[in-house]
């Protein structure tokens, strides 16, 4: 009743089903274009689609589909990009910053995939409409792969990530964490133990919460993509 005075607006059953239509048009797009990043060569870098689901979460989400659309059309059946040197995931604490990211991409590693706020967790499951909308709305939040503060959650996390692991052919892991984030530093002890057991290097990185140390950055970037070369060559 609050939301209705405020913005001069009815909600309804009907109004609210709309809405999460149209906004899990909005998320099976956002899977479509990660769908594409599985191919061995991907037709669009991780920092292009940091850049995508951002502008997603903040634009009109009928216009974000038509122009999703059509960037999907323009990908599908494109070249792609076969000049980088391995597959990596990133994960951790709440990302927004494509300048960070580039970095990573700069030094030769593709991001292909993730589990961040501001990716798989924003679109990876739908909203029920089906039904009482709030219910489904509610069962959606809840159920939705969940954020490190959702500590009896952890054994989904870990199967959610090995999913994409398998899913997008990943060759290491980068866990970023926000500096004293206790949260993130737990998870970071229990990933950590799991992708010991599956075999896939881990690069553990420390950051603020304003860019800073892009070049160290970079160079440790580096190292870890020669560490995953020199592993492809041993075996």
């Amino acid at each position: 009743a609050k939301v209705e005075r405020h913005f001069g607006i009815s909600i309804s059953d009907k109004s609210l089903r709309q809405a999460a239509g149209v906004c899990n048009e909005t998320r099976r797009l956002l899977r479509h274009l990660y769908d594409l990043r599985q191919q061995p060569n991907p037709p669009i870098t991780g920092t292009d689609c940091l850049k995508i689901v951002m502008a997603s979460t903040a634009s009109p989400k009928s216009e974000v589909n038509e122009l999703l659309r059509r960037l999907l059309s323009e990908l599908i059946g494109s070249k792609g990009r076969s000049d980088y040197r391995a597959r990596l995931m990133l994960l951790g604490s709440s990302y927004d910053d494509p300048v960070h990211m580039q970095v990573i991409e700069d030094a030769g590693g593709l991001i292909v995939t993730d589990a961040l706020c501001l990716g798989t967790r924003y679109f990876w499951q739908d909203v029920e409409i089906d039904g009482d909308p709030l219910t489904g709305l509610a069962r959606s939040y809840l159920s939705k792969p969940s954020c490190a503060r959702m500590s009896d959650a952890l054994s989904e996390r870990v199967a959610f990530l090995k999913q994409l692991i398998d899913k997008y052919h990943v060759d290491g892991v980068i866990f970023q964490r926000i500096r004293y984030c206790d949260l993130w530093g737990v998870e970071h002890f229990e990933v950590k133990k799991r992708l010991q057991e599956w075999h896939i290097p881990l690069l553990s990185i420390e950051r603020e919460y304003t860019p800073g140390g892009m070049g160290q950055l970079g160079t440790r970037v580096q190292a870890f993509i020669e560490r995953l070369e020199s592993s492809r060559r041993s075996r």
